[in-house]
């Protein structure tokens, strides 16, 4: 998942009341995260103070706001929500200072304020419901600004904790807030506490430079860990999990993953030269639970310099830190190469793109070997061959459409051409990031001419790719599906209900009553390699080689193998005569 950043025209013309109607019409047609670039209000400190009632559960947050300049104040709930989860919802419970008006619209509140005298205007809201860490899934995380809490612990995403706020001055021309100040109350302030951004000043205190930081941030409170800490110039990456007894996650696990994902900061931070220096990195990572469907899976939310991860108990280190790059990678992507518009930018380039920089990174540290990558490219290929769902697949055409702009740059993987690019990119940032600035970025002329001229990505595909001394061919035809032949109990998580008979599971020797406890390598749609499983069976707990390899697919598409003879085996396939040379390519 991405937060945007975006851009809302500060020079509108008319009378008051239009700039306000244009302005609210704009912003609610805006995704979630959105931030304007506006003018930063000429007023002094915004404080804001949040406690926790522990009878509801539910947060109060109380606003100090300077008067000085503003005629008019919006509040407005920006929050996600979906079937997923409840959203949180607003209730406003006191100003001072000020006339209100409130109004729901598309179910969303809007507050109204206009200074009665002078001085500070002053107002409180509630925000609930808080769900509970305990029934937290990937899903809640991927779809709703949610605020987590248990009785010692809270997460609280800053677009559900704060409603976004908007002054106006006598013109009706919106601006923006400076300085604002966090102050966690009583009731949290003898937790420990880790806010995503801003200065710490102590005791529960916190300084951002502008309101729209905090609402973009993360909060953390209780026993929060900071387990992983690796410092380097110009990256110091920490990572922090609830330190109670549901954090299973192991510290080897984080150890790894922290020190992949500050190397991957560093790396990108050079290679990207202009991009600007990471000088600090913070990593939440908290532990689902895991049901059925979710055996195996994360998601994730960036932020500035930040991101929110979560997983279940079954996902390997090396997949934990493919999360955490890809997250991380959103600090470019599309953050400074260019200003991302819903109307305008497709979700496959920031998505796709920062899953590209990923594996590129984590196949360079070392950390897996050329054939990780490989085998995504061979997903994305299986994916997209398939009735596969619209975020999938957007992902999928964003790592196709990377890797033909590296191997068109440099006739392989090994060379720095996806770098070269990125830096293209940002050299114009101020603009939309549109598909058209994407392509245009390509050094290559035969590239950017057959995508203008409507080729599609498979049909630019090279016969043959190096990356790290090793060739891959491209082959063509009739391939197994992505099968491991068991299914699991709705449940217990892990636990084996039925295994296909003459299926990938049962020749592995796995049976219905054994539970799966983790991942430790492969899987993730690889039919070229196995995938191993941590199994208890009989009280017996040992690692198990699953070969997934489902049913033959009666769609035909491509996959890159090193010994095409090798795979025709036990697939019906031979090397592609629908794909380009090196020199063709490069011409």
């Amino acid at each position: 998942m991405i937060t945007f950043t975006g851009k809302v025209k500060n020079n509108l013309k008319g009378s008051g009341a239009l700039l306000r109607f244009l302005y609210l019409l704009l912003t609610l047609s805006l995704v979630t995260g959105c931030q304007e670039d506006l003018v930063d209000a000429p007023v002094d400190r915004l404080t804001i103070r949040v406690e926790l009632d522990e009878n509801t559960q539910s947060f109060e947050v109380h606003l100090v706001i300077p008067s000085s300049g503003i005629h008019e104040l919006w509040l407005r709930d920006m929050s996600r929500r979906s079937d997923a989860c409840p959203g949180v919802e607003y209730t406003v419970a006191r100003h001072e200072n000020a006339n209100l008006s409130s109004e729901k619209i598309n179910d969303l509140l809007l507050t109204r304020l206009t200074p009665s005298r002078l001085g500070s205007i002053e107002i409180s809201y509630s925000v609930s419901p808080v769900s509970s860490l305990e029934g937290i899934s990937p899903a809640m995380l991927s779809e709703c600004s949610a605020i987590l809490a248990s009785s010692d612990n809270i997460f609280a995403d800053g677009l559900a904790l704060f409603l976004a706020m908007r002054p106006f001055d006598e013109n009706g021309q919106p601006f923006r807030f400076g300085e604002t100040e966090i102050v966690l109350g009583e009731s949290l302030r003898g937790r420990s506490s880790v806010f995503s951004t801003g200065t710490e000043l102590g005791e529960g205190r916190w300084l951002v430079e502008r309101f729209d930081d905090a609402r973009f941030a993360l909060l953390g409170v209780g026993s929060w860990v900071e387990a992983s800490i690796h410092s380097s110039d110009p990256a110091r990456v920490a990572i922090y999990h609830l330190g109670d007894e549901r954090a299973t996650i192991s510290t080897t696990t984080e150890g790894f993953a922290a020190a992949v994902l500050e190397a991957g900061l560093r790396n990108l931070s050079e290679a990207f030269e202009a991009g600007g220096q990471v000088s600090g990195y913070k990593a939440y990572v908290l532990e689902s639970n895991t049901t059925a469907a979710q055996f195996g899976s994360y998601a994730g939310e960036a932020r500035e310099n930040a991101q929110i991860a979560l997983f279940d108990a079954s996902i390997t280190p090396q997949r934990l830190s493919l999360l955490l790059l890809h997250e991380a990678a959103h600090t470019w992507v599309p953050g400074r190469l260019g200003q991302y518009d819903p109307a305008s930018t497709p979700i496959w380039i920031g998505e796709g793109l920062a899953e590209y920089l990923a594996w590129n990174e984590f196949v360079g540290h070392g950390v897996s070997p050329s054939s990780a990558i490989i085998a995504r490219l061979n997903a994305a290929l299986q994916n997209r061959s398939v009735d596969r769902t619209p975020e999938i697949l957007d992902y999928d055409h964003g790592v196709l459409a990377a890797f033909l702009v590296h191997v068109y740059s440099d006739g392989g993987l090994d060379g720095d051409g996806i770098a070269r690019f990125v830096r293209t990119l940002m050299l114009s940032a101020d603009e939309v990031l549109t598909e058209d600035r994407f392509w245009s970025a390509v050094e290559s002329n035969e590239l950017r001419a057959e995508i203008a001229a409507g080729s599609t990505l498979e049909q630019l595909l090279p016969c043959r790719i190096a990356i790290s001394g090793t060739e891959f061919t491209l082959a063509e035809g009739l391939w197994p599906t992505f099968d491991t032949g068991w299914s699991l109990s709705e449940q217990e998580p892990g636990l084996i209900s039925d295994v296909r008979v003459d299926g990938p599971a049962a020749l592995a020797g796995l049976a219905p009553g054994n539970t799966l406890i983790r991942h430790v390598s492969g899987g993730y749609g690889d039919i070229h390699h196995p995938i191993e499983v941590l199994v208890e069976r009989d009280g017996i707990t040992g690692v198990v080689s699953v070969m997934p390899r489902g049913d033959t697919s009666s769609e035909p598409h491509f996959q890159y193998v090193q010994d095409v003879e090798a795979v025709a085996s036990w697939a019906q396939v031979s090397p592609s005569t629908s794909c380009l040379s090196t020199s063709e390519m490069l011409q």
